[in-house]
C-alpha cells in the first residue's frame, strides 16, 4: 500500500542517516526550542562516553571547555542574528575527563516571523586533526626559535669581527642593522602564517619605529 511503502522510504532515510554520521565519526542532534528539547543520537553520546543523555540543552552545553565557550557564544549569537548556520570549533568533556575537540554545525528551521523552529545538525570529533595542527605549530615554533638564534649569532660574529678590526666597525654596524630588519620581517610574516594581519606598511612601521617621527608611512 502506500502507507506501507512510505513508511518503507522513511525507515530506509534514516537508516541512511545514521549510516552517514557513523560513518563521518560524529553523532546527530535535534533541538527544539519551544520546547527546550535535544534529540541526541547514539554516535553523539558515545562522542563523550555516555550510554543517555539529559535531553535539556544545558546537558551539553555544560560540557563545553570554559576557554572555547567564546565561540559558541559567537555562533548563537550570529544565528539569532538571521544566519541560517550554526557552526563552531570547540572542546567538549569526556566522561573520562579529557577534551574531545569537535566540529558542529547545525541547520536552523525558522518560522514566518523569523524564529528559531528547529535547528538540526550534526558533531564531529575532530582531535585528530587538532592534534596535528598543535604538532604543527610546536615544529614552527621550534624552527622561529633557530632562525632567530641564527641572527643573533651573525651579528655576534660581526660584532667580535668589528672590535678585532676597527676599520670594519661601519660595515660591521650596517650588516647588525640589515640583519635586525631581516628578523623583524621574519617576527611579521610568522604572525601572518599565524592567522594575523600583516602588510608592508605595518613592516614600514616596525622598521621605522626606532627613528620616531623622522620616518612616516602612509
Amino acid at each position: 500500500s502506500i502507507r506501507d511503502a512510505a513508511l518503507d522510504a522513511l525507515m530506509e532515510n534514516e537508516e541512511r542517516s545514521r549510516l552517514t554520521l557513523e560513518a563521518f565519526g560524529g553523532g546527530g542532534d535535534d533541538w527544539h526550542p519551544a520546547e527546550g528539547r535535544v534529540v541526541r543520537s547514539a554516535g553523539l553520546l558515545a562522542l563523550v562516553g555516555e550510554a543517555a543523555h539529559d535531553a535539556t540543552p544545558g546537558w551539553w552545553t555544560d560540557r563545553i571547555h570554559p576557554d572555547d565557550r567564546p565561540a559558541w557564544d559567537a555562533a548563537r549569537e550570529r544565528l539569532s542574528a538571521g544566519d541560517r548556520l550554526f557552526e563552531a570549533r570547540y572542546r567538549v568533556r569526556h566522561a573520562d575527563g579529557r577534551w574531545v575537540h569537535a566540529w558542529h554545525r547545525s541547520l536552523a528551521l525558522r518560522d514566518a516571523r523569523g524564529a528559531v523552529t528547529r535547528l538540526v545538525g550534526y558533531v564531529l570529533d575532530v582531535s585528530a586533526e587538532a592534534q596535528a595542527r598543535a604538532q604543527v605549530a610546536l615544529v614552527a615554533r621550534e624552527m622561529d626559535h633557530r632562525v632567530k638564534n641564527s641572527f643573533a649569532l651573525v651579528a655576534g660574529l660581526a660584532a667580535a669581527a668589528a672590535a678585532e678590526h676597527p676599520e670594519a666597525a661601519a660595515f660591521a654596524e650596517e650588516l647588525r642593522d640589515r640583519l635586525r630588519a631581516m628578523a623583524t620581517a621574519h617576527d611579521l610574516s610568522r604572525l601572518g602564517a599565524a592567522g594575523g594581519a600583516t602588510s608592508l606598511a605595518e613592516l614600514a612601521r616596525r622598521l621605522g619605529r626606532p627613528h620616531g617621527a623622522a620616518v612616516v608611512v602612509e
